[in-house]
């Protein structure tokens, strides 16, 4: 599949289109990978799972090209979703690259997603440049293309929201950032709220499972203080009795204040 690099570094022209299955369990986090995606593939046909069962149907259905597999989900998980496409491809004798996502370098889950037949893996937040090389390795077959070297991670815990990095992701184009903020302002709340609901029911899985999701969608938007509470909680789980969770969600409801406060004043609606 040939390609070609734009002169902006960024966009990258693929002769046919290539179908790239999406497989993610959070909206937020999938606008984000859908708004980076048709920013550098604009020719891309983008077909996308909300778990494991439907990634599998979706690679039945489809001739995918590339596919992007969050990690932890519910139902089916990307590790058991890859494993049955690995048995599959036996028989059809493809071999469809499949790249990990995940919220967090957990210690032994690269190992785990290379043993269940993924052929990549990439942390959240997404790095743009990671991701571009990516595409780039996937579908080039040109020789002489260089990668583009990956900045190092810059968040630094402090800021509610940090708009410098988060700008940097999508190359200072604010016609997309303010799209994403405006979704944010709309669906995040959701999220601590989720967390909020499950602390009742005293279930450590359910707790790690919305710490998750929380953590993931964080770091995707660079909220730091926020990503670094849900991490605890979902590292901790097993552990945090029901009054350190409940504190916990206190401060995750007044960090969401916080943080929609910064985005009003980016946004002007502060004034």
């Amino acid at each position: 599949m040939p390609i070609s690099a734009d002169s902006t570094d960024t966009v990258l022209t693929v002769a046919r289109p290539p179908r790239i299955l999406i497989v993610e369990d959070i909206a937020m986090n999938m606008l984000l990978l859908r708004t980076l995606l048709k920013e550098m593939v604009p020719n891309a046909i983008l077909v996308e799972a909300e778990n494991g069962i439907q990634a599998v149907e979706a690679y039945k259905n489809n001739v995918i090209d590339l596919v992007l597999m969050d990690v932890q989900m519910p139902e089916m998980s990307g590790l058991e979703a890859t494993e049955i496409i690995r048995e599959q491809e036996r028989v059809t004798g493809r071999h469809v690259p499949v790249i990990a996502l995940t919220a967090g370098a957990i210690k032994g889950e690269e190992e785990k997603c290379l043993q269940a037949g993924m052929d990549g893996f990439l942390t959240k937040p997404i790095n743009p440049v990671a991701l571009r090389n990516v595409l780039a390795n996937h579908f080039s077959t040109m020789s002489t293309e260089t990668p583009l070297s990956s900045p190092e991670a810059g968040q630094v815990i402090g800021a509610h929201f940090d708009k410098d990095q988060f700008m940097q992701q999508y190359a200072h184009r604010r016609d997309i950032y303010h799209s994403i903020i405006r979704s944010t302002l709309l669906e995040f709340g959701g999220y601590v709220e989720q967390f909020g609901q499950v602390i009742p029911k005293g279930d450590p899985a359910l707790i790690r499972g919305k710490a998750h999701a929380l953590k993931g969608v964080s770091l995707n938007m660079f909220f730091p203080v926020m990503a670094k509470y849900a991490e605890e909680v979902e590292k901790n789980s097993q552990s945090l009795t029901r009054e350190e969770l409940e504190d916990y969600y206190s401060r995750m409801v007044k960090e969401w204040e916080q943080i929609k406060t910064e985005i009003g004043e980016i946004l002007g609606l502060n004034t």
